[in-house]
């Protein structure tokens, strides 16, 4: 496009992506005429490649460690600014300007990210990368038995055990029958009997899916 103008007019045109120059012409009063051309300028509008998002953990499974993602452009994009991710589908965003983020937290984590380019347009998001971290202990689960606490039987006595909430929920449960036993595991039940004459001090314990 070619306008005319005058000093310290603002100049506008209509054009495609690409690089440009800009001529200028000048002539003065006495009809003496210059010649200028800037250095070549980049019009784009498009926008960048979405980032590849990973993390060091299996997706929509639960880990006791702490979680690294990683973000970097896999198409090798050029004029990326940065990029971002956000934890509430797209609600707010975060710069992401180092070359991880770390969650260390007992939580769910729904990641998406997106590249942001030099023309200040932002990338279509990645996939959900949903990260579980489970840090915490079970609670302390529930014993019941067949008999009174401290009574004598002259049955088998059974016993069952409920509770121990965890986010990663519960594998299995443990028991000791004295205090200098082992740990049994339970297996795939939540309970279990008691058939040889003695006396016993029952311990019971849930372990997570992610072994705390």
């Amino acid at each position: 496009f070619t306008n005319s103008c005058k000093n310290g007019d603002e100049v506008t045109g209509k054009c495609g992506m690409g690089a440009y120059y800009l001529w200028v012409t000048a002539k003065d009063t006495s009809g003496n005429t210059a010649y200028a051309c800037s250095k070549a300028f980049v019009f784009d509008d498009s926008l960048p490649q979405a980032p590849s998002l990973t993390a060091d953990a299996r997706e929509n499974v639960y880990t006791k460690e702490d979680v690294k993602i990683t973000i970097v452009d896999n198409e090798g994009w050029d004029g990326l600014t940065g990029y971002q991710y956000s934890l509430d589908d797209g609600k707010t965003w975060v710069d992401y300007n180092d070359t991880s983020r770390v969650f260390d937290k007992t939580g769910v984590y729904n990641v998406i990210a997106r590249s942001v380019g030099a023309n200040g347009k932002c990338s279509d998001t990645t996939p959900v990368y949903v990260i579980k971290i489970d840090k915490d202990k079970p609670a302390p689960p529930i014993l019941s038995a067949n008999v009174s606490n401290g009574a004598s039987s002259r049955d088998n006595v059974r016993i069952t055990i409920k509770g121990g909430e965890t986010p990663s929920g519960i594998k299995n449960y443990q028991y000791k029958l004295t205090r200098d036993d082992d740990w049994q595991d339970l297996g795939d039940g939540n309970t279990f009997e008691v058939t040889e004459t003695g006396s016993y001090y029952v311990r019971v314990r849930a372990v997570n899916n992610v072994g705390t």
